[in-house]
């Protein structure tokens, strides 16, 4: 089915259907569509655009939520077979395909591609590190997108490792982004949650892309907002935050809001902590 420059995957018995090398069989029915049909684009109609975030910052509930306002599927530089599972069947497409609306990258990963060189637009999605570093980290002591680490590996060196490099990834990788000379768009996660069709429109519009159902299709997403990728919580139920960390996080945190209101792209909200007595 072709509906303005974009292919759809339903198949004739009214199933989404999916076979691609590498990955397994996938078939969903309409009625899990939630908010439309979801298809490739054909041809070279917008920007090539990277949905750059660091790891544990909301990426693919972000990817979920475009391709219910667009009917577009969204891309990405990986190729992971649990996201694809999901209905995501723009996952491992090809970085640089042109058929979907926006492609995933985590800046730690730029060695996989060059984000600054190879895309004509960066939707950058900052989220409060002291969240995004403990989803992350759920995320690889579980190798789930929503599961939860145990309590005691919050206390022990892999924690601490993590948090080390984490911080000076996150401010050096995301400062590289912003001082770049690519056209940026600055996503909060805090905004996207507390405003989210809002927030949906600014990218579709930076984009250069308007869906001609977008009104509904944003309704629909109002009522289906979660996806299968957003944890109930992100923390654990204590803070694992000592103060030496939390002095660190703070000044990246620092670093990053001044480099944005160098350029001009915005401002972070007050995530800085006080440091425990």
């Amino acid at each position: 089915m072709l509906t303005k420059g974009i292919v759809s995957s339903q198949s004739g018995n009214g199933n989404f259907q999916c076979s691609r090398p590498g990955f397994v069989f996938v078939s969903r029915t309409l009625a899990t569509e939630r908010c439309g049909d979801t298809g490739f684009l054909y041809n070279e109609l917008l920007p090539l655009v990277a949905l750059v975030s660091h790891p544990g910052s909301g990426n693919s509930w972000l990817r979920y939520l475009l391709e219910g306002a667009s009917g577009i599927y969204t891309g990405s530089i990986y190729t992971d077979p649990g996201i694809f599972k999901t209905g995501m069947f723009g996952e491992g497409d090809g970085p640089t395909s042109r058929r979907t609306l926006v492609v995933k990258a985590h800046p730690s990963h730029e060695y996989l591609i060059n984000i600054t060189a190879s895309f004509d637009k960066i939707v950058l999605l900052i989220r409060n590190p002291y969240e995004a570093f403990v989803a992350e980290f759920n995320r690889k002591m579980t190798k789930d997108h929503t599961g939860f680490a145990q309590v005691d590996d919050f206390n022990g060196e892999a924690w601490l490792e993590y948090i080390r490099i984490a911080t000076r990834d996150w401010a050096m990788h995301q400062l590289h982004l912003i001082q770049s000379k690519k056209p940026l768009l600055l996503v909060t996660f805090d905004e996207l949650r507390a405003n989210m069709s809002r927030e949906l429109r600014r990218i579709l519009y930076f984009i250069g892309y308007k869906p001609p159902d977008m009104e509904r299709r944003l309704e629909c997403l109002d009522r289906n907002p979660v996806g299968d990728f957003k944890r109930p919580q992100t923390r654990p139920s204590y803070d694992p935050y000592a103060t030496d960390t939390i002095r660190m996080i703070n000044h990246a945190v620092e670093t990053i809001r001044e480099a944005l209101l160098f350029k001009n792209l915005g401002n972070l909200p007050k995530w800085e902590r006080g440091t425990k007595l």
